[in-house]
């Protein structure tokens, strides 16, 4: 879990993990990455782990954006682990539904968490609904939820993906998404639970979201450019190679 300035909701939302999760499943550890908070985050998030078994926080003094924190920490996870259950730490989503995912994890490499009843403002939800249609169309996804922060993901998987992400600047999900189209890799949508967040979004104010989307489908259009020429190259290369040479006269 990522979080950046979630002092009035975090102690809350640990928690739930903790009962919804830990205390039922005996084979789980919880990393929260703080990201430069400046609120009281990180001083609740060092005291929870003084208190809580099995949970480990990471704290940095600047803020990194949502992308490199989400980043950093599905490429910090070691080999001890096979699965990384990622979720976001606003609270939206339920804990509880880590199971529906569980259930399904034989079906497919990454479960993804599908939003069926979206209950952020309206331009949010315009933003991933054009995310989800361009990204559908250009790589052909099964995933119908390519913004969705919670998925269950092969640990091995999940870090070469995340290892190439790097031109979304602000969701890190729909490059992630379609690049997991690309290595073939696949998913299977499970219907979550969406609740209405506590506080304000720290990354999808209305301020900032002409730049968000122009970057997101910027993403994932340049993944698709550099997919189609590195094929097409690809291709040539397959017809000059197999052309027989010309014979010296």
């Amino acid at each position: 879990m990522p979080v950046h300035d979630e002092a009035d909701s975090i102690r809350e939302t640990i928690g739930e993990v903790y009962v919804k999760v830990v205390s039922r499943t005996g084979n789980v550890d919880v990393f929260i990455s703080e990201d430069g908070s400046r609120d009281q985050t990180k001083q609740i998030l060092l005291a929870l782990q003084n208190k809580l078994d099995r949970l480990s926080v990471r704290t940095f003094p600047e803020r990194k954006g949502y992308y490199r924190a989400t980043r950093e920490a599905l490429l910090t996870v070691d080999s001890r682990y096979d699965y990384i259950f990622f979720m976001d730490s606003d609270g939206q989503y339920d804990p509880n539904d880590f199971y529906s995912l569980w259930a399904e994890r034989a079906k497919a490499d990454f479960i993804v968490g599908r939003r069926t009843a979206r209950t952020e403002a309206r331009y949010r939800r315009l933003l991933s609904q054009s995310l989800n249609r361009i990204s559908r169309a250009l790589f052909h996804l099964t995933t119908r939820d390519v913004t969705s922060a919670f998925r269950l993901m092969k640990r091995e998987l999940a870090q070469q993906v995340a290892a190439e992400v790097k031109y979304s600047e602000h969701n890190f999900w729909s490059e992630f998404t379609v690049r997991s189209a690309v290595h073939h890799i696949n998913s299977f949508d499970v219907d979550v639970k969406y609740r209405v967040r506590a506080g304000q979004s720290k990354v999808y104010s209305f301020g900032k979201m002409p730049k968000i989307v122009s970057n997101e489908l910027s993403a994932v259009l340049r993944v698709w450019i550099e997919e189609t020429l590195l094929t097409k190259r690809g291709t040539a290369e397959k017809v000059r190679m197999s052309k027989p040479p010309k014979e010296n006269i």
